[in-house]
Formats: C-alpha cells, structure tokens, sequence
C-alpha cells in the first residue's frame, strides 16, 4: 500500500512553523518505512489513485475541509478528541489512501503527527488508524494548552513529561528488603533488627514488625514482584520512593559506620557526611541492590527531607564545597553584607538537600542510566522569588522531573497554580505537579464522581490558561493498600468509584473521560438493568461535597483560629471526617474563640444540612421498594448516613448552645442525643463495611494511618480507639460539664480492641 512509493505531504499555502515541524516528522517516519515522500504546497488534494498526508488546520489548509466533505464529517469541536487532533485514514474515490492530521491548533497538528507516529509501527496500520474515536489511548499526554506560539512549543515541546503515569511503592516493604540485604552484604552476616525504623504507618510494634518480617520477607517479595509486574502491564511506571536517610541509612550511618560516616556538626551534632567515601558507597550500593532486586522499578522518586540541619555538615570538605557553590551566585553577597542569616541559611539549606542528591543521583545513573528521576522541589516555593526558580534551573541535573507543589493550602483550588511550574515549562524543564489538591494524597479521600470532575475542570482550566504543560503523578503514600487491592474493584458507595477511577486516571489521567469511568463502574458492580438508578443515587450523595461554599486560602495550617473557621465553612469535613475533633480539641480555650468569630454562619450551616438531608431522602425514595439486592444495601448505607447527619445536627446545636449561649445544661440532652445517634450509626456502618468488603468512605485519607482503610468491629470496640476514641471522650466531657483536653497521642490507642479489629479485618476484610 505504498510501503515504498511516494507519499504526499499537503500543507496549506503559507503553513505554520509547527505544521513543517509536523510534516518533518511525517517525512521521518515514512523514511524509517523504507518510502519516499514529498511536500506539496497550496492546499489541493490530489487527482486520480494517491497516497497523502493532509496536515494541518481547517482555517490554514483548505485540504483538510475538503478531505472532510469527502469523508462525509465535520470538523466541530466534538469530532476532535480531547488531546486537540484528529488523526484518521479514508480511502479516496480513485483509490490509495488519504491519512487526515489536523487540528484546530499549529500546536494540535504537532501533537497529531507525534502520535501517528508512536500508533503506527508499519504502513499497514494506517487504514485503521482513527484516533479520535479512541481518546483513552494510553500514549503520549497531551493534556496541556501551550501557548499558541510556534517557537516556543516547538523548542520545548519535547522537553515535557510525557510518561503514561508512575506508580509510587514507598518506602515501605521494598525500601526495607532493600536495606536488609545491604546490610547483610556490607556486615557480613545475618540482618538484624534495628530501632531505627519508622513505624508510623504500621499497627504493630518494633519487635512485632521485625518478627513478622524476617519470617515473611521472602514470601512478601516474591508477592511484591508480581503485584509490580502486574501494575506494569497495565501500562504504569514504577517509581521507588526514597527519603535520602530512610532506612537502612541510620542504622549504617550511626550503629555500624559512625567513624567512617558522621562529622560533628557546630549546630546538630554528629550528622553524616556526603564527603566521606563510607557514605558514598552506602548510597551506591543500594540503589545498585535495588535495580537488581526489583527490575521491575522504573527509576525513583528522590524526597530530600533536609534531615541533618539546616547547614548540614560543616566539616573542611563540606565547608569548601558550599564556598564553591555560592561563588556561582554573585546575588549571596548582598545577604552577607546585610548579615541576612534566613537568605544565606536558605542556600545552606538547598546545597545540603543538592549534594545528597547527586549522591542518589550518580547512583542510579551507575545502576541504570535509562531510569526516570524524580526530586522533590518542594524548597523552591512561590514565595522564594525568580532566584530560587533559577538556582533550581542551574544546580539539578536536566534530565530530572522536578516535583512541585501546585498550589499551596487551598483545597478548593481557589488560589492561582504555582507560578514555579509555568517558570520551568517555559525554561524547558521537566515538570511533575504534585497532585494533592486533584485527587488529594490519597485515593479514598474525594470518592465521588461529580466531586473529581469539578475538581479537575477547575484545575487543569487555570493550568490552560497559564499555558502549562506537565504531568500528574498520581500514587498513593501508603502503598501496601494500593498494591493490594486495586484489582478490588466492585466495592459499593464511595471506595468503589474511587478505586477504579484513581487506577484508569493513574496512567492516562486526562484521555479518560470521568463519565464514560463511572457509567463502566456503575454497569460492572450495579448491572445493566440497575446501573442508572444507582448512578444517579450515588451523584446525588456526592453533592454533600459541592455545596460548600469557598473557602478562602489558610496562612497557617497551624493556627486554630483559621482551621476553626475553615471547618465551619467546610460542611463535609464536618459531616464524613474526624478531622473536626482531633485538630483543635488540644486547646479548647483557642477552639472556643474561634468558633466565636464564625457564629453567624450557623444558619448557613443548618440550610445545607437540610440541603443535605434532602438530598438523602430523594436517594431513599428512588430506592424505596426495589428488589434488586445490591440497591438494597445501597438504600441501607444512605439511610445510616441520614442518621448520621441527625447525629452531627443534634451535636452542632450543643455546641451552639454550649459555646454560644453560654447553657451547659440546655446543651446536655442535644449532646447525649448526638452520641446515642452517632454511636448507632457508626457501628451500622461497620456491620455494612463488613459485611459488603467495603470501607466507609468517611474513614479516608484524614484518618490516622495505623486506622486507614480498616474495617470496623460490629461490636463496637474500635470507637474507644484512635480519633474517633478522642471524639466521644470529647463528647462524654462535655455532657459531664468538664472542660477536655486531649491526652498523648500513645495513650489513646486501646491496643486489644485495635488487635482485635486488625484480626477481623484481616480474616474477613477485603484483603482476605
């Protein structure tokens, strides 16, 4: 079919510079094939049996309408995918074969010329070729608006992320086994336990853990090995996570090496040392053993925690470097002369976090020169100014994503993108934005449809118009979970949709249309006859998430004052989440002032808890008498949820009675009615997460890790454990007339009944 003759490429009479570079591209790929082309110019379609490409847009080369009318289309905006371009071959009336390229933009037909060449391996494949009809093609992303400025995005075009998604394992399991095996190699004999392992986000204790691990640790990684060779054939890179001194590091640096590994520093003691040999060899030799043991690990993604101090080591070497590194920046003078200490304690800072990262960077480049590098830049802040964006553009290496937040506190999306991500686009850099206020920091935390896709269109519409290109990564923190269950897909209200959805977007976030996800969610677990009805409950409930109104961007996620009045004017941290108590209980003088300067919002408060319950109860009504068993456990989890907003009502009238009015005694019933209610329809919902293998989507990512995505006991234990132990305490206190304050941390944990609901949710939970 003209594997080796001659193929046209039509442009229009005065093409762009993006539509050469697109038939450039075009002619490369047919001389790979072994055929010869030509460029025609002026926008004719050929005469009589011909083979052509027809490039370009509908405005700049009349070629294209004319392939369309023959075609039988029209070019409307419908017609083009997502991604701006259309790509499609039709056979003309005298025979060969016409392949169409275009776009309503030069930057589209640059985009649509890329992928015909990734789609298409053989000329053979160019009849089938249609792109459009198949947005969710999990290639290139072109997902971002560039300015409509062809030298630019010709130059940096190709300097943009363009991987299918990352996977982030963590530095759980595989970071450990990892470190276990370094250490056997550089001892020489058999790994022991070590107290230098951060057990924040397990349920057991130290020596639990270590007993548990080195009887399973083969067997977990030969699960681990599979589990990422399965993530791997859905199409999504894996990167392994590492903090530059998590473990095994300190146990090296301070139990085995200290000698060979640390300085003592004039400000923080003995810390290590990047110019010492001992630890430049730990850092080879375990991003080495890593490769070698996981080959399935696509690179990393490095998070410098600036561990160590703010200087970092000051021995001679260290001291010299750091000379050398501000002789490249003229700008430092000015902070000594002023004897600014923030501005030069900032520098200090960015060189210590820079020269432990070339030494993971020279690492994984010894193990494998093609892995993809991620750092965090999360130091390189809006607030720091052009110099900082620059000093990140000069010290890291090129070939490395940078990581950056993309907006700062403002969880409704309200503040503009970081202004550093459009920075370093334009400079040519490879950009990753972290991708917390998308999809939050963990998958569970938004479950809705509607909510997700308000979330997005919002977000990438600034993005657009900031004419930012990047990618998403999306990956959960806590790993275990993810791996573990993202083929458990069927799961009901709130988990369900989520799961599928956070997977399909994970690698291809914006050629799959959320609509089309949910219609597929809906039909697999609800069937085709109860799809719809089910579809339009669960919107329903998810507009609990949209009626807030917008909250205006917190200074400090620490000051109480402004939390309080973000979680009054945040109706669904209220409703769904235990971040209400945990957070300002500690200072319940600070708490009360606060909520003083937010009284007058209470009626706003009581108008969307009927909007809320009104909500429910169409749900209820529309799910009244089915015999369809799903919809039926559907129509119990919202009839628990309408209790449980009685619940929080008959709470928030307490409080407004205890904390307002000044009436303890007017308050006790409504605090006592607000507990019988809650207590009851907490323990329904963990008979229903039980029973169904779901988990409440009110215990999401705001729950503390050693709880997150557990199941509940029906028995009821699990209330006097962790947040929610806090909670009713809280409650009881009240109702009491005393004044609380929240105990330690460690002391909150009632370590039996945990054990007991670890065991249930273990033997019968979702990951049975």
């Amino acid at each position: 079919m003209g594997g080796c003759g001659c193929w046209s490429l039509l442009l229009g009479r005065n093409p762009s510079r993006a539509e050469r570079k697109a038939a450039a591209l075009l002619a490369d790929w047919c001389s790979g094939l072994g055929a010869r082309c030509r460029v025609q110019w002026g926008g004719e379609l050929p005469e009589g049996p011909s083979y052509a490409f027809v490039i370009g847009t509908p405005e700049g080369n009349p070629a294209v309408s004319a392939l369309a009318r023959t075609a039988g289309i029209e070019l409307t905006d419908e017609q083009y995918n997502r991604d701006g371009f259309l790509v499609g071959a039709f056979p003309p009336p005298s025979g060969g074969l016409w392949v169409l390229v275009a776009s309503p933009s030069s930057f589209g037909v640059v985009c649509a010329a890329d992928e015909l060449k990734r789609r298409a391996r053989r000329m053979e494949d160019l009849p089938r070729l249609h792109i459009a009809e198949r947005p969710a093609f999990a290639g290139r992303e072109y997902h971002m608006v560039l300015p409509k400025d062809d030298e630019f995005l010709i130059e940096r075009r190709i300097n943009t992320v363009s991987l299918p998604g990352w996977y982030i394992p963590g530095t759980g399991f595989p970071g450990i086994y990892i470190g276990m095996k370094l250490m056997e190699s550089l001892l020489g004999r058999r790994w022991e336990r070590t107290s230098w392992l951060n057990l924040d986000h397990t349920t057991l204790t130290e020596g639990e853990f270590w007993e548990e691990f080195l009887e399973k640790a083969d067997e977990w990684y030969a699960q681990y090995r599979k589990r990422m060779g399965e993530v791997r054939g859905l199409g999504v890179e894996v990167l392994l996570t590492r903090y530059e001194f998590a473990y095994p590091f300190p146990d090296l640096f301070h139990r085995y090496f200290p000698k060979e590994c640390l300085e003592h520093s004039k400000f923080y003691g003995p810390i290590p040392c990047p110019s010492k040999p001992m630890v430049r060899r730990i850092f080879r030799e375990y991003y080495h053993l890593a490769f070698q043991l996981f080959p399935e690990l696509s690179g990393v993604y490095v998070f410098l925690s600036g561990e160590g101090g703010v200087r970092g080591c000051t021995c001679p070497d260290c001291e010299e470097d750091y000379r050398r590194f501000l002789g490249q920046f003229p700008y430092y003078r000015r902070w000594e002369d002023r004897k600014d200490s923030y501005g030069l304690s900032l520098l200090q800072r960015l060189r210590t976090h820079n020269r432990f990262f070339e030494l993971i960077y020279d690492a994984v480049r010894e193990a494998r020169p093609d892995a993809v590098i991620v750092r965090n830049a999360w130091e390189f802040n809006p607030c720091g100014g052009n110099w900082l964006t620059q000093l990140a553009l000069d010290t890291i290496p090129e070939d490395v994503i940078l990581r950056v937040y993309t907006v700062s506190e403002d969880t409704n999306l309200q503040e503009p993108p970081n202004p550093q991500i459009t920075e370093w686009a334009r400079a040519g850099r490879k950009v990753s934005p972290k991708q917390c206020q998308l999809l939050e920091m963990h998958p569970r935390t938004q479950c809705f449809p509607n909510y997700l896709a308000d979330r997005m269109r919002r977000f990438y519409q600034q993005w657009a118009e900031e004419g930012v290109y990047g990618t998403v990564v999306h990956g959960g923190w806590w790993p275990t979970e993810t791996l573990e269950t993202y083929l458990e897909l069927e799961r009901n209200i709130g988990t369900g949709f989520n799961y599928w959805v956070h997977w399909k977007l994970m690698w291809d976030p914006f050629r799959e249309d959320l609509e089309e996800l949910f219609d597929e969610w809906a039909r697999t677990v609800y069937g085709e006859e109860a799809k719809d009805l089910a579809k339009r409950c669960i919107k329903r409930a998810g507009q609990v998430y949209l009626i807030d109104p917008p909250i205006e961007p917190i200074a400090s996620y620490e000051d109480p004052r402004k939390k309080a009045k973000e979680f009054v004017l945040s109706f669904h941290y209220i409703l769904l989440s235990n971040k209400y108590p945990f957070h300002y209980l500690g200072r319940p003088d600070r708490f009360e002032d606060a909520l003083s300067e937010v009284r007058e919002l209470f009626p706003g408060f009581w108008k969307r808890m009927a909007e809320v319950q009104g909500l429910l109860g169409e749900n209820l009504r529309e799910l009244a008498g089915t015999t369809d068993p799903k919809l039926k456990r559907l129509s119990e989890w919202f009839r628990v949820e309408s209790e449980y907003v009685k619940g929080m009502e008959a709470l928030f009238k307490a409080e407004e009675l205890y904390l307002f009015e000044k009436d303890p005694e007017a308050a006790r019933p409504y605090y006592l009615k607000a507990e019988r209610i809650l207590m009851e329809a907490l323990r329904k919902w963990g008979a229903i997460a039980l029973r169904e293998k779901i988990w409440p989507f009110f215990i999401g990512g705001h729950f503390d890790p050693r709880f997150a995505g557990k199941p509940v006991d029906p028995e009821g234990k699990w209330l006097d454990t962790g947040y929610f132990g806090v909670f009713f305490r809280w409650l009881r206190s009240r109702i009491e007339g005393r004044d609380f304050s929240t105990p330690p941390l460690e002391e909150l944990w009632d370590v039996e009944a945990f054990e007991e609901m670890l065991h249930k949710f273990e033997t019968e939970g979702p990951l049975r």
